[in-house]
């Protein structure tokens, strides 16, 4: 790696045992000098094991890999995105700007509205002209999981039919969502979202839903209760979806990328085309902001060092995000993908395996019931874990006191993790001396803490386009393509070959465990 890398190297080898009890002791303004705001976004960072000299050095390490050049790349339609030769195109999704993909991507997101106020007020009905009072959303990966969180935070808005969504190929699921719900064949609308239009589960679980239509109402109303959200349309016209319910996005969104996209159709459906335009302002807002702040004041690139000092210098191989807000409960599951698909990779640009650890696990669930679960391992475990903790200050108007109790839950749990209780207090308590090691807590565990005064359209598209960046910096930090995700490919192939050994119509050479585990399949029937 570069000179830069190394004199970050050697800063986090000198800082090792630092503690974050004596950075506060020693600069007693630290939380003010370790924050920064993003509009609405307010993200401290005191609490991470970072000096100022520390920060400097990381602050340097993304002038010098680029970072500003990368998103004016990244504007400019650039080639970022270079095992697929693809430019990196998610922020025009939401631009203003007047390049060609913005004004591609602006026209699709107006028919999707326009198609979506058609359904909500009744225009556009069922083939037996009822109007549509149930969404099912079928997709995997990026295709659901921005949709489920924008679903969970803007459930207040939702006020046209209700929206299900269905990801797992285990018949189980959609099963579920249409006899739980007790859904019908006349008053539902299937929305498949598929980028290629051939994710093998998609389509699997698509036909099912067209089979459950056409049994009931024949094969001529599959064109009336089927809207795709792709990027192949011919292939979805194949199928049988009519053209005027394709809504198109571009191979130069990659999925995880894609919810300011037309993907984003659902929430359009449930909750109106307006309050989706401020879900596009809020990312657009930090869009402007990380092209526009210098970086050693830009919180995504900051947060993202961070991400490349925890895994890299600190190795820390784990992240955990929680969540203090009930709209916010699917988030940890979206930066999962949105991270890990992102920079869970071993070799660099240029085709050179690293020599460093890159992407952490991420993992989390939200706040309340984590504290009475795994928070355990966060505040005694042995593992190396950094935490992202975010937090909304007012998430209901209906009950004050509940908001300050998980408000100061999250406080509570960051500062235990950072500065802990030593075996001196613990004593000072009175506590048993054989129960003195079992009560200490060793503390300087890092984490951050983001918060937003409320959660809407706007501040959630702000969030999740500050997540956005964070990868993307880090991705450059690290030389590798954070636009890719090639080590999806050899799980679906191989379960192509393997799938005809189940149903006994062919054999293959195989690996013992393979072949032994398909018998045992076969033997159940």
């Amino acid at each position: 790696m570069s000179g830069q890398w190394q004199v970050v190297e050697r800063i986090a080898q000198d800082e090792s045992d630092i503690s974050l009890r004596h950075l506060f002791a020693s600069d007693p303004a630290r939380g003010q000098k370790f924050s920064l705001s993003c509009n609405d976004i307010f993200f401290d960072f005191s609490k991470q094991i970072l000096s100022v000299s520390g920060l400097d050095a990381l602050v340097a390490l993304a002038h010098e890999a680029g970072v500003q050049e990368h998103f004016a790349g990244m504007m400019n339609g650039a080639e970022l995105n270079v095992t697929e030769h693809r430019p990196v195109g998610h922020m025009h999704l939401r631009s203003q700007g007047d390049s060609s993909m913005a004004a591609a991507a602006k026209e699709q997101t107006e028919r999707a509205i326009e198609l979506a106020e058609a359904i909500r007020a009744g225009r556009i009905v069922g083939f037996s002209g009822h109007a549509f009072r149930a969404i099912v959303s079928i997709g995997i990966g990026g295709s659901d999981l921005g949709n489920v969180v924008v679903a969970d935070a803007l459930e207040a808005w939702c006020n046209g039919p209700a929206c299900y969504f269905v990801s797992s190929i285990d018949p189980t699921h959609l099963d579920n969502v249409l006899t739980r719900n007790n859904l019908s064949p006349e008053f539902t609308l299937f929305v498949v979202a598929s980028k290629t239009f051939t994710t093998s589960e998609t389509l699997h679980i698509a036909s099912r839903a067209r089979e459950w239509i056409t049994s009931a109402l024949g094969a001529e109303a599959v064109s009336h209760h089927f809207v795709a959200t792709t990027a192949a349309p011919k292939v979805a016209a194949k199928w049988g979806i009519s053209n005027d319910h394709i809504l198109e996005f571009f191979d130069w969104v990659g999925g995880r990328f894609s919810v300011s996209s037309v993907i984003g159709f659902p929430a359009i459906v449930s909750c109106g085309g307006e309050v989706f335009r401020q879900f596009l302002r809020g990312m657009a807002a930090t869009d402007e902001y990380v092209q526009t702040t210098p970086l050693a004041q830009n919180a995504p690139v900051i947060h993202a060092l961070l991400g490349v000092w925890n895994a890299s210098m600190r190795h820390s191989s784990s992240l955990a995000v929680i969540p203090y807000s009930h709209g916010l409960r699917h988030f940890p599951a979206f930066l999962q993908q949105l991270l890990t698909e992102s920079n869970g990779k071993s070799v660099t640009v240029d085709g050179h395996g690293v020599t460093y650890a890159t992407s952490p696990t991420v993992w989390g669930e939200p706040g309340p019931a984590a504290q009475h679960s795994f928070f355990q391992m966060l505040h005694q475990g042995t593992n190396k874990i950094s935490t992202d903790f975010i937090a909304v200050r007012r998430t209901s108007n209906n009950d004050e006191s509940g908001q300050q109790i998980l408000f100061a839950s999250m406080l509570a749990q960051s500062a235990a993790l950072a500065f802990g209780k030593t075996e001196q207090e613990v004593r000072a308590d009175g506590v048993p001396e054989s129960l003195v090691p079992h009560r200490t807590f060793v503390g300087n565990k890092p984490s951050t803490c983001i918060v937003m005064p409320v959660l809407n359209a706007f501040t959630l598209g702000q969030l999740i386009a500050f997540y956005e960046h964070s990868a993307a910096v880090q991705g450059w930090i690290w030389n590798i393509n954070s636009f890719d995700q090639w080590g999806v490919e050899l799980g679906k192939a191989l379960t192509a070959q393997i799938e005809p050994i189940l149903t006994g119509k062919q054999s293959i050479d195989t690996d013992s465990s393979t072949a032994m585990l398909a018998d045992w399949y076969r033997q159940q029937d």
